[in-house]
């Protein structure tokens, strides 16, 4: 089971946004919590962000806070919050004295660019930390639609200790994955099987949910026999995995991993969409894949579709997610013909 795609669904209760994976960053960052990798990630991110020297658990202390407020420094302009700070202080003595502020602004969404935001976060925490250098520090996905709200925070010249950092998330992957492959390679020490299972949980949701992980190939057929109508769809990632997704007309879809992963019901939605899209379909307001999946056979049905229609998902309207791709649609009585396409 993955918790991060369970707790995504779009029937469930609970959601996977900026919140969340801010939370389960910072846990992964604060070198005393349960999770047993002490300081690693953390100095592997300060690392990948130009602040080297202020990995050293003898000279520094490190505090992780999250969703930190600010208030606002104009009337226009709005309180802001800093998804994730991270606040570097120096040992002296018995005393710490605060040298570096890391903040942290998380996106996950293109819905949540916001292009102000960025900039206005940056202006509220220079009122509260005149004196201390600041790294302003965007995380998102390397992706142009995100790069607005990043320019849009321009630090003066004349300030030689500010700066700002486009760290992608493709990076925050990718020091994840290294932690765990160190870890394999006894180069680390030892680590939790929970933890690890969570960990590549993360990873593969980021992948799938953020990143919008590429699929090599997708083949659709849409048959209808006797008994029932039903859309069968194989699609196969990068990675080699590969899923099935059964949808009868009657009352369920059903997906079937032929890797043993994790399957994800976002995964369905998108493939349906893409099936809509080609025949002119308009998914209603509330419309869930149980009722997609009914609506696209009854289509293929009334319409008696019997050559292959093509579909260029290219540049997908509904799914990004899947680029690069082709599929037919058949409307085939035999349902041996179609297993053996």
């Amino acid at each position: 089971m993955n918790i991060f795609s369970a707790l995504a669904q779009d029937q469930g209760k609970g959601s996977i946004n900026e919140a969340n994976t801010s939370s389960f960053l910072a846990y992964l960052m604060a070198p005393d919590e349960s999770h047993g990798l002490k300081r690693e990630f953390l100095f592997r991110l300060l690392k990948k962000l130009g602040l080297n020297k202020f990995c050293n658990a003898d000279d520094y202390y490190y505090e992780i806070a999250l969703e930190r407020e600010y208030e606002k420094t104009t009337p226009s302009e709005k309180d802001r919050i800093i998804d994730i700070q991270i606040n570097i202080f120096k040992k002296n003595n018995n005393t710490l004295e605060q040298v570096q502020v890391v903040a942290i602004e998380n996106k996950v969404k293109q819905g949540a660019v916001q292009p102000e935001q960025f900039k206005q976060e940056y202006g509220n925490i220079k009122k509260a930390y005149k004196d201390i250098p600041i790294l302003m520090v965007f995380l998102a996905p390397n992706n142009q639609a995100y790069q607005k709200e990043f320019d849009n925070l321009i630090i003066e010249d004349s300030n030689k200790t500010d700066k700002k950092f486009y760290f992608f998330w493709e990076e925050v992957i990718a020091i994840l994955k290294n932690i765990l492959k160190d870890e394999n390679d006894i180069e680390i020490e030892p680590l939790a099987d929970y933890l690890k299972h969570t960990i590549r949980a993360f990873v593969y949701f980021i992948n799938l949910r953020v990143l919008k992980r590429q699929t090599k190939s997708v083949d659709i057929v849409l048959y209808s026999s006797n008994a029932k109508e039903k859309v069968k769809v194989v699609y196969t990632y990068k990675d080699n995995s590969k899923y099935e997704m059964l949808v009868f007309e009657k009352n369920f879809v059903r997906i079937k991993d032929l890797n043993g992963r994790d399957s994800d019901g976002y995964v369905v939605k998108d493939m349906l969409q893409d099936i809509y899209d080609k025949l002119g379909m308009k998914k209603g307001k509330y419309d869930n894949t149980q009722d997609m999946g009914k609506k696209i056979a009854a289509k293929v049905k009334k319409d008696n579709i019997k050559q292959p229609i093509e579909i260029d998902t290219a540049n997908p309207k509904f799914s990004p997610i899947y680029k690069n791709r082709g599929c037919n649609i058949f409307n085939i009585d035999d349902t041996n013909a179609a297993e053996q396409k």
